[in-house]
């Protein structure tokens, strides 16, 4: 068993954390190459850790069909899985870090910034952190773009989820299962495991996507307006896919090759463990 980080967004943090959220699709970082006949033909190596070393000889034909067999000196490319089964992924999201207030010793000399921050941190999925008066700033700042922090910090500065800590995470899972796919092969039923949520205003018109904090449709904080959501799950998807990934070469009208991962959540059986 290995324990690596994964990294996500607000929204999907929320469905995480809701319970409604248990399967993440990654792009596969080699994509399979198609072979002159059409096909993909390619070896993936077991997702189980005790059986790593054994690859499964992938064909897939133009309809869907898959083939496999034992082998992979026939193959065109060799993929292998970031995560494996019974693998733990510790949380990393964007957060608020508190930090002190001017920040250097006392002959004058700069400290390094990582040395101005404290341990008091916010997790921005959870909204703004407060707008606390402290000596610094006993008014507070406003509270719109930037915010004071309780004393003895002066003000939050928020960090990418890239910079998190392993003890600042709140959320540690693990990995049940991982399937190779392309990313149109996604089922409704997956959809809904990605997090995306059916809603409907009137109780005659039904659609999908993501809503605020509040459950419900709008821009108070991560969510879509209603007008963005989709009465087709998988379109609803695709435009979340799209959102992250189409920048980076990989959106959905090129149906790359990706790992669907599922996963179910340990963080209490992980905390206990640790204390």
């Amino acid at each position: 068993m290995k324990e690596r980080p994964i990294l996500f967004s607000a929204p999907m943090v929320l469905g995480n954390r809701a319970g409604r959220k248990t399967q993440t699709r990654r792009v596969m970082r080699v994509q399979p190459p198609d072979s002159h006949t059409g096909r993909w033909t390619f070896c993936v190596s077991s997702t189980v850790r005790d059986d790593i070393d054994r690859w499964s000889f992938m064909v897939i034909d133009p309809q869907g069909a898959v083939f496999t067999e034992r082998g992979r000196e026939t193959c065109l490319a060799t993929v292998r899985s970031p995560h494996l089964v019974g693998d733990r992924l510790w949380v990393r999201e964007t957060f608020w870090q508190a930090g002190s207030y001017p920040c250097g010793l006392p002959s004058g000399e700069p400290q390094s910034l990582a040395s101005c921050r404290g341990p008091l941190i916010h997790y921005a999925a959870d909204g703004n952190p407060p707008d606390t008066p402290n000596r610094h700033y006993p008014t507070g700042l406003g509270g719109v773009h930037h915010f004071s922090a309780p004393d003895p910090y002066a003000m939050w500065e928020k960090r990418p989820s890239i910079h998190m800590p392993r003890g600042a995470s709140r959320n540690t899972y693990e990995v049940v299962a991982v399937r190779p796919q392309r990313l149109l092969d996604i089922t409704p039923a997956d959809v809904a495991a990605e997090g995306l949520v059916r809603l409907s205003k009137d109780g005659r018109i039904w659609k999908w996507g993501l809503p605020d904090r509040d459950g419900l449709p709008g821009t108070d904080d991560h969510g879509w307006p209603w007008s963005e959501w989709r009465d087709d799950p998988v379109r609803a998807y695709l435009k979340l896919w799209d959102q992250i990934n189409a920048a980076r070469g990989f959106g959905s009208d090129k149906n790359p090759w990706v790992w669907a991962i599922s996963y179910r959540d340990i963080t209490a059986k992980a905390k206990a463990e640790a204390a």
